[in-house]
């Protein structure tokens, strides 16, 4: 599990006189790390490290958990599509659906906070 459950990777980028910070998200690594902002715009940044309540920080790892389900679902969807294997990109599918409907409940949960 990432630390503090995000989970975007970060690419460097150096030129002669400037260093540029690429950040790559999946869909649902970008619906968490919005929702983290939104936080830290109300309780402050130390939420995206660790800080504030253990309630809060114990919905922000489920919900990391819960995004991760629903991009490796997707990636099956993907996959098995590709390969014209449709009954298994249903059911990849149908899985995905099941995530982003917990991570808006999950979503939800955590704008009580707010």
């Amino acid at each position: 599990m990432p630390k503090y459950g995000y989970r975007a990777v970060h690419a460097i980028i150096r030129e002669t006189h400037h260093r540029f910070e690429i950040q790559i998200r999946t869909i649902g690594q970008d619906v968490w790390a919005n929702i983290v902002e939104r936080l830290a715009d109300h309780f402050g940044i130390e939420i995206k490290y660790g800080g504030g309540s253990a309630g809060l920080q114990e919905a922000l790892l489920s919900l990391s958990a819960t995004t991760a389900e629903y991009d490796i679902a997707i990636d099956e969807c993907r996959a098995a599509h590709a390969r014209g294997d449709f009954a298994t990109a249903n059911k990849a599918l149908d899985k995905a659906d099941t995530a982003l409907g917990e991570m808006q409940r999950q979503s939800a949960d955590l704008g009580k906070h707010i």
